[in-house]
């Protein structure tokens, strides 16, 4: 069980999202999950979010269509397994 779970709601953000995550995989706790909303990209953001988890098993990818960046938070959240909650919102694009 995770002890903190990073939501990171993305479209678009192929040209970032790698170091996004890079990031947040070099932290010194161990006991994170990261819950990866594809919010409707039509880049290769989603691709990379695959990449990730397939790499990653605290990873977890959502690809619930364009929902928008409030309706992409909450999804995150109802997919968290753990009370700490951490969000990473930089890697919205319009």
């Amino acid at each position: 069980m995770p002890l903190v779970t990073i939501v990171l709601p993305a479209r678009n953000a192929a040209r970032t999202l790698l170091r996004a995550v890079e990031c947040i995989q070099a932290q010194t706790l161990d006991g994170w999950e990261l819950v990866a909303v594809d919010d409707g990209s039509t880049d290769s953001t989603g691709d990379i979010f695959a990449k990730l988890s397939r790499a990653d098993h605290r990873i977890r990818v959502l690809s619930p269509g364009r929902i928008g960046l409030g309706p992409a938070l909450n999804l995150g959240l109802e997919h968290a397994r753990d009370a700490f909650i951490a969000f990473r919102c930089t890697l919205h694009a319009s």
